[in-house]
């Protein structure tokens, strides 16, 4: 019965963990964007309007030429001050109300270490008020990467999806104070609200725009990075907490100070009233993958291959030091890693008054993996080796009181042996007695 009521248990578990994050040595995807320029102003033969758009900085292709008025229109390319690419193309001569424009690059992402000091400007949205500097004071570590992962994980945990959001295609960006007192937002406003605290300790933050794949579908994306005096700028997600190793679905597009700086501009020759940039939802991007190198994990589990009814053990996992976002489900009792996995964590689990042999399954969420398996639980007073190569560990030796139904087998044991004994001596008399009489007779 045990083993049924464990499998019940976990099929029972609450499905929280719906971003299951792939992670690759090397990603490359063809992303394409659709745009609609609608102009609804009375349009004279010598109207212009300019649209300015954010591309890729580094790309193995392009296709940016536009078909416009029957050829070609190739952009204009500037470079801002830190280094984003900017697209802008020109349209004189305007007649038609609706301008159609469709880009198309080939991205290669890969994980490369950016150790540059760069100093960027303040943000208007990160305002740090004594909340947000009490908050930062008790996640605080002097390790700088355990201090990125609790306060990462921290806003993942504590802020909710404000989901409204997501039907606007413009929508306002909130300040770290509101997004802290309405306890939600979106990932621009968790990015916001974890610069601020990560700036009221003296750290630097840059804020990221660009894509991410979230298990179903590829959409626009935000998070920031952190600079660290050791890595760099290291990568900071709190919408899928992860931490320095994003996975490669993060697709950067650009750096800014601000999010203000990121937008798509527009400038014409008359009222901007008149005109308006419509763009397919950012939550449901174009996204072809193209190629993909898995990634070599380096983790271990350890953990006693077979365990002892009504004992305790120690589950362990060990990321050796690469950051990991994780979600361990068992069903012996409510315990779970959650969250994001740095070096070796362990966690305690008590094992109930089994009185069998029982599979007890559990489940491992990790980056591009599922992992599914059981603990093996034996009977009491079963003195049990280890022959799991990831563990090494003593002879277990476990000192259980006896139960009533492990007394009664005992008991009848010795009953049944005492039975068999007894007709044992009994033969052997009568087949000394049987001798005596007839084989070995007096000689008369």
């Amino acid at each position: 019965m045990h083993r049924y009521t464990a499998l019940l248990i976990l099929v029972l578990l609450p499905l929280s963990f719906c971003y299951f994050p792939y992670n690759y040595d090397g990603l490359t995807v063809k992303y394409a964007l659709d745009y609609n320029l609608e102009i609804t102003a009375t349009l004279k033969g010598g109207d212009w309007v300019k649209a300015s758009f954010l591309s890729p900085v580094i790309f193995e292709s392009a296709n940016e030429a536009i078909n416009y008025r029957g050829s070609n229109l190739n952009p204009e390319i500037t470079y801002d001050s830190y280094g984003n690419r900017w697209v802008t193309y020109k349209f004189d001569k305007i007649k038609d109300p609706v301008i159609q424009i469709h880009r198309e690059y080939i991205i290669t992402t890969k994980f490369t270490a950016d150790k540059k000091d760069t100093n960027y400007l303040e943000s208007k949205y990160v305002i740090i008020n004594e909340q947000i500097s009490s908050l930062a004071n008790e996640l605080y570590d002097p390790d700088n990467l355990q201090f990125f992962i609790s306060v990462t994980d921290w806003i993942n945990k504590n802020i909710g999806y404000d989901y409204t959001k997501l039907n606007e295609s413009y929508y306002s960006v909130n300040t770290s104070e509101q997004t802290l007192l309405s306890k939600k937002g979106v990932c621009v406003d968790f990015s916001i609200l974890e610069a601020a605290i990560l700036n009221s300790r003296g750290i630097k933050t840059r804020f990221i725009v660009g894509l991410v794949f979230d298990g179903k579908t590829w959409a626009s994306h935000a998070w920031i990075e952190a600079y660290d005096s050791n890595l760099g700028w290291v990568g900071l997600d709190p919408a899928y907490n992860q931490v320095y190793n994003l996975d490669l679905t993060h697709a950067k597009i650009g750096v800014f100070s601000d999010y203000d700086e990121m937008n798509d501009s527009l400038e014409a020759n008359f009222s901007l009233n008149n005109v308006s940039l419509k763009k397919g939802s950012g939550l449901d991007l174009y996204v072809k993958l193209i190629f993909e190198k898995p990634l070599v994990k380096e983790y271990s589990i350890t953990y006693p291959e077979k365990l002892i009814s009504n004992s305790e053990f120690e589950f362990c996992i060990d990321s050796k030091n690469l950051v990991l976002p994780i979600q361990f489900f068992n069903s012996l009792e409510p315990k779970e890693f959650s969250g994001i996995l740095y070096k070796k964590k362990c966690v305690t689990i008590n094992i109930g008054d089994y009185n069998g042999f029982v599979y007890a399954p559990y489940i491992i969420y990790l980056p591009g993996e599922k992992i599914e398996a059981s603990f093996e639980i034996n009977k009491p007073n079963v003195v049990v080796s280890n022959d799991n190569n990831l563990v090494v560990t003593e002879k277990i030796e476990n000192k259980v009181s006896e139960t009533a139904e492990t007394k009664e087998i005992k008991e009848t044991g010795m009953y049944y042996a005492f039975f068999y004994l007894s007709l044992a001596i009994l033969f052997c008399i009568t087949l000394i007695f049987l001798a005596k009489r007839y084989l070995f007779k007096p000689s008369p």
